[in-house]
C-alpha cells in the first residue's frame, strides 16, 4: 500500500545515513551464507520435539526415586544400621533409567542441529542486536525484535550452548553413568531443551522475517548511497489532479552507462489526460521511454530512489505488455501471446478498485497486419477509455492519433528524428502532439536494401 511504501522509504533514508552498518550487514550476510539457508525449513525443523509428552512425568518419577535413594544412603551413613530399602529404591531407579533413557537419546543431536542454525546466523543477529536505534526511528520496531528482554539471539545461543555442554557428558561413559547413578541428568536437560525449542520457534519466525526485511532495506540503502544524484519519490496530495510528474526522468540502466546514452525527459500524467498515446519513427526512443517509466515506478514501489531530478506520484500499480515472445510448449504464436496478455491487462484495468492501475503497452498488436492492427488497437484503446485506468501506449499507426479528437482523456505525444546529409539522428526528447514523419524506408535504404524513396518526409 501507499503507507507501506512511505514507511519503507523513510526506513531506507535512515539506513542510508548508517552506511557503515549496511556494509557490515552485507558482509556478515555473505559470511553467514544467508542466500544458501533454506529459511522455510527452519520452522519445520524446530517443530521436532526433543522428547515425548510423557518425559516430564518420567523425570519426576525418576527424580523421586533417585532422591529417595540418595537420602536413604545419607541417612544410613549418619545413622549406621543396616537397611536394604535405599538399595532397593536405587536398583529400581537404575533399572527404570536404563530402560527409558532411549526416549531422550536424540535430544543432543537436535540441540546440535539447532545450534548450527543459530551459529550460522549469529554474526548477523548479533550485529543487529548491538546496533542501537532511537525509539522515534521508524526502524525501532524492526530492531527491537532482536534487542528486548528474552528475544536477544545471543541469550538463546548461550542457553543452547549450556544445554549442549550438559548433554555432551554422554560422550564420556564413566562420567555419564556416575552422574546418572544419582540424578536423571539426560531427562532434566531434555526438558530444558524442549522449553528452549518452544521459546525459539516463534522467535525464529520473527527473526527470519525481520532478516528478510532488513536485507531488502539495507540493499536499497546501499543502492541509494551509490546513486547519490537520484531522488526519492514524493507523494502527491489526494486533491492533486496529477498522478505522476517526473522532471528529467531517465532510464536507470542507461544512466552513467559507458555503452549507451541516457537522455532524460519531463513527463506528466494526470486525470484529465490519463491515456498517453506515443507515436514516433523507428529507433526514436518510444520503447525505451516506456521502460524508463516502468522501471522507475517499480523502484518507487520498493521505496528506493528513482532516476529523476524530481518525482512526484500517487501509488500506481503497473501492468505491462512488452517484450512478448511466442510459447512453443503451448503452441502459442507471438500474436496469440500478445492478445492474451492484453486481455489480462484490460481485465486488470476494469477490476482495479482501490489503487491506480497503469498499463504500459509497447507497439500494440504489432504481430498482425496493418488493417486489423488498426481496428484492434482502436477498439482496445476505446475500451481503456471506458475504465478509470491510466495508460501509456506506443504505436506506429498514425491513424490512431485521431482518437484524441474523440476522447478528451487521451493525449498524443511523440518522438521524432532529424535527417541531414543523408544521416538519421535522434534527440530522444518527447514532444506533444502526434508524430508527423516516419523513417522505415530511409533505414532500409541506408542499410543497402533496394528501396526507392519517393517522399522522404512520409515514408512507410
Amino acid at each position: 500500500t501507499a503507507d507501506e511504501i512511505i514507511h519503507r522509504q523513510i526506513s531506507v533514508q535512515h539506513l542510508e545515513k548508517k552506511i557503515i552498518f549496511c556494509h557490515r550487514f552485507l558482509y556478515c550476510a555473505k559470511e553467514s551464507g544467508l542466500n544458501e539457508i533454506d529459511f522455510e525449513k527452519i520452522p519445520v525443523f524446530l517443530e521436532k520435539q526433543s522428547c515425548s509428552k510423557n518425559t516430564s512425568v518420567i523425570f519426576r518419577i525418576l527424580f523421586l526415586f533417585s532422591t529417595a535413594s540418595v537420602l536413604g544412603f545419607l541417612f544410613i551413613y549418619f545413622f549406621p544400621y543396616y537397611s536394604s530399602i535405599p538399595l532397593l529404591i536405587w536398583i529400581v531407579y537404575i533399572t527404570a533409567f536404563l530402560f527409558l533413557r532411549n526416549t531422550v537419546s536424540d535430544s543432543l543431536d537436535l540441540a546440535v542441529d539447532i545450534q548450527h542454525i543459530l551459529k550460522a546466523l549469529l554474526p548477523l543477529l548479533t550485529l543487529i542486536e548491538k546496533h542501537k536505534v532511537p525509539k522515534k526511528n521508524p526502524l525501532h520496531s524492526l530492531f527491537s525484535l532482536f534487542q528486548t528482554g528474552n528475544s536477544r539471539p545471543s541469550l538463546h545461543y548461550s542457553k543452547l550452548n549450556w544445554i549442549i555442554a550438559a548433554l555432551s557428558i554422554r560422550t564420556h561413559p564413566l562420567v555419564y553413568y556416575l552422574i546418572h547413578s544419582i540424578f536423571p541428568w539426560d531427562f532434566y536437560f531434555a526438558l530444558k531443551l524442549e522449553k528452549q525449542r518452544k521459546n525459539l520457534l516463534p522467535l525464529m519466525q520473527k527473526w527470519t522475517n525481520a532478516l528478510h526485511e532488513m536485507d531488502a532495506l539495507v540493499s536499497l540503502a546501499v543502492f541509494a548511497h551509490i546513486k547519490s544524484t537520484w531522488t526519492y519519490p514524493q507523494p502527491l496530495e489526494n486533491n492533486d489532479s496529477r498522478i505522476l510528474h517526473a522532471i528529467q526522468i531517465g532510464h536507470p540502466l542507461l544512466f552513467q552507462s559507458e555503452c549507451a546514452e541516457c537522455v532524460p525527459n519531463d513527463f506528466i500524467l494526470n486525470r484529465e489526460k490519463r491515456i498517453q498515446l506515443i507515436t514516433g519513427s523507428n529507433m526514436s526512443g518510444k520503447s525505451t521511454f516506456l521502460r524508463t517509466v516502468g522501471i522507475n515506478l517499480i523502484l518507487a514501489k520498493l521505496g528506493a530512489k528513482v532516476c529523476s531530478q524530481s518525482f512526484f506520484w500517487k501509488y500506481l500499480e503497473p501492468y505491462s505488455c512488452m517484450r512478448i515472445t511466442d510459447q512453443l510448449e503451448t503452441h502459442a504464436s507471438y500474436f496469440y501471446a500478445e492478445v492474451s496478455r492484453l486481455y489480462d491487462l484490460l481485465n486488470a484495468a476494469k477490476n482495479f478498485d482501490h489503487t491506480n492501475a497503469i498499463l504500459l503497452i509497447d507497439e500494440i498488436f504489432k504481430g498482425t497486419n496493418n488493417r486489423e492492427r488498426y481496428i484492434g488497437a482502436k477498439n482496445y484503446i476505446e475500451a481503456i477509455c471506458q475504465t478509470s485506468a491510466y495508460a501509456i501506449i506506443t504505436t506506429h499507426d498514425l491513424e490512431l492519433t485521431e482518437l484524441e479528437n474523440i476522447y478528451p482523456s487521451l493525449a498524443n505525444l511523440h518522438f521524432e528524428e532529424q535527417f541531414q546529409n543523408n544521416q538519421l539522428s535522434f534527440d530522444y526528447k518527447i514532444k506533444r502532439g502526434p508524430c508527423k514523419s516516419t523513417n522505415a524506408l530511409l533505414i532500409m535504404s541506408s542499410i543497402g536494401l533496394p528501396i526507392t524513396t519517393t517522399n522522404n518526409g512520409n515514408n512507410t
